[in-house]
């Protein structure tokens, strides 16, 4: 029930590369690396806020939701492996134990994993906190401005000349622009193979159930995140497509399922889709490090869905690399020298 679709003139290419990394070795040794970033995670944003970026954050935990025991058997198994890598233990719950989490859950969810001290923030308010103190800290903060070259110069500085003519000069260079990052990097003559996953989502301002945390409906892979100002279901993966127009038939199947999961629910009219892209690579890792054949230009890209959450761990052990030249252990796994 899941969506999972490959367009576009590189999709042979992005199938090629995600099969050839769907082997159990490959799984594991992903997962242990992912989760000795995901370890020091949450300490991270906790140290924003201690420096005064106040933005909106829950820790109410997540809970997941299942229709077939066997998706619930799968991801218990899992929790577990998680829980090897010192990841914080989950909670496999019957039927009746999450709908006394969350009663408007239905009859047809057969059991949940509850992870009770996982966290979810508001993106849009992490960014705008995080821009505002940068600004305070005197950081130059340039909008609406397209990247037109990347020209490594001469006693290590680079030069990034926007489609303006503005030349902006620096000792290093951090790409760090999402999907769009591979478009950067070619300008550098670097192909590394990064390709936007695109998603949809809708922010529903009047919901028709209040919940206490933040829910993933599994079987149809998508999630259900209350904030503050709404509630946000998200979900699907298209790639090759770089645009982000909406495919309304495909967003509406986001939802669609909700009314699988929960009992009354009635919307009194379709919210707006919107769309975004995840920055995927073949391997499902990051690329974080050196980029190849330039000394003093850096990457960090292709998170996936985990950019909020791995985002202030990777710039912190990134800023090390480039301040004290030394390569934090925790970043081998991700160097862009991989592909």
């Amino acid at each position: 029930m899941a969506t999972l679709t490959f367009t576009g003139r590189d999709r042979y290419t992005t199938l090629r590369g995600t099969t050839s990394n769907c082997r159990r070795s490959a799984f594991s040794n992903g997962l242990e690396a992912t989760a000795a970033l995901s370890r020091k995670a949450f300490s991270e944003f906790d140290a924003m806020q201690m420096d005064g970026i106040d933005f909106e954050r829950h820790d109410d935990g997540i809970l997941q939701l299942f229709l077939q025991e066997q998706g619930l058997a799968a991801h218990a198994e899992d929790a577990k492996a998680m829980e090897l890598l010192g990841m914080a233990p989950a909670q496999i719950l019957s039927a009746s134990e999450v709908r006394s989490l969350e009663p408007a859950i239905g009859k047809q969810v057969i059991g949940g994993i509850l992870n009770p001290y996982d966290q979810f923030i508001d993106p849009a308010s992490f960014v705008e906190a995080l821009a505002a103190r940068c600004l305070e800290l005197g950081v130059r903060i340039s909008t609406h401005e397209a990247v037109g070259e990347i020209l490594p110069g001469r006693q290590g500085i680079v030069s990034i000349v926007t489609k303006r003519s503005e030349v902006h000069r620096a000792a290093a260079v951090v790409v760090a622009a999402g999907a769009q990052s591979g478009e950067l990097l070619r300008k550098l003559g670097t192909k590394l193979p990064l390709q936007a996953g695109k998603g949809y989502g809708f922010d529903i301002t009047r919901p028709p159930i209040n919940f206490k945390r933040a829910i993933y409906l599994s079987d149809h892979k998508v999630a259900v995140t209350p904030l503050n100002s709404s509630l946000r279901l998200a979900g699907t993966m298209e790639f090759g497509s770089t645009d982000l127009r909406v495919d309304d038939r495909r967003a509406a199947g986001i939802l669609r399922a909700a009314p699988h999961y929960f009992n009354s629910w009635s919307l009194q009219k379709t919210p707006v889709a919107w769309a975004g892209l995840r920055p995927m690579t073949p391997d499902g890792l990051p690329m974080i490090g050196h980029v190849p054949g330039h000394k003093n230009v850096f990457v960090a890209a292709g998170h996936a869905m985990l950019g909020i959450t791995l985002g202030p761990i990777t710039g912190s052990l990134l800023s090390s690399l480039i301040l004290a030249g030394e390569e934090p252990s925790e970043l081998t796994p991700f160097d862009p020298a991989r592909f």
